[in-house]
C-alpha cells in the first residue's frame, strides 16, 4: 500500500528535475498491448520478436503532422494551426503514448491535438495488425505525471487506459468514459475515428465500454482507390489495404489456437467488416451525392462542387 512520506532528498537537484514544467499536466493516454507476446516468445527466436516489434513501434515515432483546423463559431479560438508531436516508451509487450499537455479540449489546439492522436492510434492498431503484431489499446484522459528520461509514468489516466486495455476481448481498441468520447461524432461520420460500439469484455471485468476506435480507415481508402482505378502501387503498396486486411486474418486463424484466441480474432473480425460495409456505403451514397450535384450545376452553368481529397500514402 503507498504511504506518504515527508522524508526530503539530501540531493535537491532531482527533485527539481523531477518538478520542470509540462510534465504534469492532462493528456490523452494509449496503452497497448501485443498480444500473443508469451506464445511468441516460445516459438520464435527473440531477435525475429525484436525486429517484428521494432519495426511496428517505429511507427509510433512518426506521430507528428502540420494540421490546419477550425471549430464551430462561438468557441473563443475558431482556428489554429501547427505541428503536433505524440510521445511513446515500449517496454516488452507494453507500449504507452501520450499528447502534449491540454489546457481546454474545445481549443482548436487541442481538438486537433485530440483527433490526431486518436486517427494515429486506429491506423496504428491496422499497420501493425497486418504486419504480424496485433494490438489491443485502452485509451483515457486526465491528469498526469510523465518524466521519459527518468522512467516515471505515474496518473490515473494510465491505469484507466490498462484497465480498458485489459478488458477487451479483441483485437482493437476502445476508450474510457473520461475522454468524453459522444462529443467526437460532432467531427462528422467519416472524420471521426470513434464509433459508437457495444464492445466484447472478458467476463470477470465491470467495465461497460461502448466507444472504440475504427481502424479500418484505411483499407476502407482502399476500396475507394480501387473503385476509381488508383493501382495499390501508385502510393506504395503491393496490393490494396483491404486485401492485406483480409489475408491478415487467415493467417492469424491458421493452425491449433484455443477457443479463446480465436474468439478475439472473430470479434475483431466482425467489428471491421461492419466498419467497411457501414461507411462504404456512406460514401457510396456521397459519392452519388456528389455526381447529382454536379450534373444540375453543370445544367445550370455554375461551378460544381469539389470531391473531397484523398491523400495517398497511406
Amino acid at each position: 500500500m503507498y504511504v506518504s512520506s515527508k522524508i526530503s532528498l539530501s540531493e535537491g537537484r532531482f527533485m527539481t528535475t523531477l518538478s520542470s514544467a509540462n510534465r504534469l499536466g492532462y493528456r490523452y493516454i494509449a496503452m497497448m498491448d501485443i498480444l500473443g507476446f508469451r506464445d511468441a516468445l516460445q516459438r520464435y527466436p527473440i531477435l525475429e520478436i525484436v525486429e517484428n516489434v521494432a519495426r511496428s513501434f517505429s511507427a509510433t515515432k512518426h506521430f507528428e503532422c502540420s494540421v490546419s483546423t477550425s471549430v464551430k463559431p462561438g468557441i473563443r479560438q475558431t482556428s489554429w494551426t501547427g505541428t503536433i508531436k505524440h510521445r511513446s516508451a515500449l517496454f516488452s509487450d507494453t507500449i504507452i503514448v501520450w499528447t502534449s499537455n491540454i489546457t481546454d479540449p474545445e481549443l482548436g489546439r487541442d481538438r486537433a491535438i485530440k483527433l490526431t492522436f486518436l486517427k494515429n492510434i486506429a491506423d496504428f492498431i491496422f499497420q501493425s495488425f497486418v504486419c504480424g503484431v496485433p494490438i489491443r489499446v485502452g485509451v483515457a484522459f486526465g491528469q498526469c505525471y510523465i518524466h521519459k528520461s527518468a522512467n516515471i509514468f505515474i496518473g490515473q489516466p494510465i491505469v484507466d487506459a490498462h484497465l480498458v486495455e485489459m478488458a477487451q476481448e479483441w483485437v482493437g481498441g476502445a476508450l474510457h468514459p473520461n475522454c468524453s468520447p459522444a462529443e467526437m461524432f460532432s467531427w462528422g461520420r467519416l472524420a471521426s475515428p470513434v464509433v459508437e460500439y457495444q464492445i466484447p469484455v472478458k467476463e470477470g471485468f465491470e467495465l461497460s465500454l461502448g466507444y472504440a476506435l475504427d481502424w479500418t480507415e484505411v483499407p476502407r481508402e482502399h476500396v475507394m482507390f480501387r473503385r476509381r482505378g488508383i493501382k495499390p502501387e501508385e502510393f506504395g503498396y503491393p496490393i490494396y489495404a483491404d486485401e492485406m486486411l483480409n489475408h491478415a486474418f487467415k493467417r492469424y486463424t491458421q493452425g491449433v489456437l484455443s477457443e479463446s484466441v480465436r474468439e478475439k480474432y472473430r470479434n475483431a473480425e466482425i467489428f471491421t467488416q461492419i466498419q467497411m460495409e457501414e461507411k462504404a456505403l456512406y460514401c457510396l451514397r456521397h459519392d452519388r451525392d456528389l455526381l447529382k450535384q454536379m450534373e444540375k450545376n453543370k445544367g445550370e452553368n455554375r461551378i460544381a462542387p469539389q470531391s473531397p481529397t484523398i491523400t495517398p500514402g497511406r
